[in-house]
């Protein structure tokens, strides 16, 4: 990259030709939404508050149930790894045996 020139595959486009294109892709929707919303301190506190209220009415895990899906996600974890080196041997094997 001595010229400046080359990003990546891409040869005559400069970063700020890159950087103005994304800021135009990204930034400039955002801004309008942004602009357009009501966007102040009393509606993130209206947010929180009523999200306090929602948690109430959440029906949580008891502490058995949670340990004993952590149990079921650890085996199931251990299964599909062991499952997937099983068969990765198995594919190294015939294609060391039989490819090359």
């Amino acid at each position: 990259m001595s010229d400046g020139k080359k990003v990546g595959l891409l040869t005559g486009v400069n970063h700020v030709d890159i950087l103005l294109s994304l800021s135009i892709i990204y930034v400039t929707p955002a801004w309008a939404v942004f602009k357009r919303s009501k966007f102040n301190f009393v509606s993130i506190a209206t947010y929180i508050s009523e999200t306090k209220g929602e948690l109430k009415h959440v029906s949580w895990a008891t502490r058995r149930q949670a340990v004993n899906f952590t149990l079921l996600v650890i085996l199931i974890s251990l299964v599909t790894s062991i499952f997937l080196f099983l068969f990765d041997t198995l594919f190294i094997y015939l294609l060391t045996r039989f490819v090359f």
